[in-house]
């Protein structure tokens, strides 16, 4: 039953907007398609089926990302019509099929908890994208078998960036958007101790590209790291190492580039240890990059890069510091300096 008219609901939708903060871009976007609506039908279609055949034969030449803008205002506008204000229930793209709607009582719980703790530091907008995109991957979760926030583990978040078109995202960019939110979910339930250390490092691709699980390899290259779960645990060791290292790097007149690189490689090896419950020794970390090699097959430029951090980090151990007089490798120079 229609309560108003296609005119009053434009004037509801857009006064919700401004109450709620919604981006300018939002507002403009939205009246861009009253005006496609108005321009090409005096009649707005009230029914799912109608309007996806409809929409293809009035509008055959808009965009792809256009064109899924205009649905969804048409979505709005006419549930607005028939319910008298804006339904904030659920997403009006109503194909979307309500993902938080199909959510477990663990997860909505534990989702509802996250939202309102963060409800007052991003717009209600903001909101929203985040609300759904946490929805979309507890979701994925579900449907693999997960069922609470106490079983999310490093093992099951391993390929969440890998996969750029996750839940049918065009772009990565969108699917990285869309993982950074996720992740502020994971960090909220480690603080609340329901989860593993540095379980929302699972999100953050540049740490991932390369991250392995050593119950993945074959028997022989497994045993050659399980010998390491044994050791006595001296994470806090390797922190404290890793950190000197960094500063010592950060102050010395190393290439920027080669700075960046290898801050980011001893996060990598520090997230590698963690998600596979090793303790660090050199010779572990002799081993990994040997299986970097051998996995990830990496370009000659990473070889060399990873090569010759890890042969200045060895040098700082050692010695405390760093003589970057000395060729940093562990290869023999082919070549004799003539005295």
């Amino acid at each position: 039953m229609i309560t108003l008219s296609f005119d009053q609901s434009i004037k509801v939708i857009l006064e919700y907007y401004k109450d709620r903060d919604f981006k300018a871009n939002k507002l403009s976007n939205f009246k861009k398609n009253v005006k496609l609506i108005n321009l090409h039908s005096n009649a707005l279609p009230t029914k799912d089926k109608i309007i996806l055949s409809w929409m293809p034969l009035k509008y055959q030449k808009l965009s792809n990302s256009n064109f899924k803008q205009l649905r969804n205002a048409i979505y709005l506008i006419r549930s607005t019509m028939n319910n008298g204000k804006v339904t904030t229930n659920k997403f009006i793209y109503e194909s979307s099929l309500n993902t938080y709607g199909k959510l477990n009582s663990n997860f909505k719980v534990s989702l509802d908890s996250f939202l309102q703790s963060i409800k007052i530091k991003y717009t209600y907008s903001t909101n929203r994208d985040i609300k759904e995109a946490c929805s979309r991957l507890l979701l994925d979760l579900q449907k693999k078998g997960i069922n609470s926030p106490n079983d999310i583990t490093y093992y099951s978040l391993k390929n969440f960036c890998s996969d750029l078109n996750f839940n049918g995202h065009s772009s990565k960019e969108r699917s990285y958007l869309c993982n950074r939110h996720f992740a502020k979910y994971i960090k909220f339930i480690e603080q609340k101790r329901i989860s593993s250390k540095d379980l929302d490092l699972m999100l953050d691709v540049n740490l991932t590209r390369r991250l392995f699980f050593i119950i993945d390899l074959h028997d022989e290259a497994k045993s050659q790291f399980l010998k390491y779960q044994f050791q006595t645990n001296n994470s806090l060791k390797f922190e404290k190492i890793k950190q000197n290292f960094i500063n010592y790097i950060k102050v010395s007149n190393y290439a920027k580039n080669e700075k960046g690189e290898a801050i980011k490689l001893f996060r990598e090896f520090s997230l590698f240890m963690i998600v596979n419950r090793l303790y660090y020794s050199m010779e572990l970390l002799k081993i990994w990059k040997k299986y970097l090699y051998s996995i990830k097959n990496p370009n000659i430029a990473f070889r060399k890069s990873l090569n010759r951090n890890i042969f200045l980090f060895e040098q700082f151990v050692n010695n405390e510091y760093i003589d970057f007089s000395k060729i940093n490798s562990y290869h023999k120079s082919k070549y004799i300096i003539p005295i």
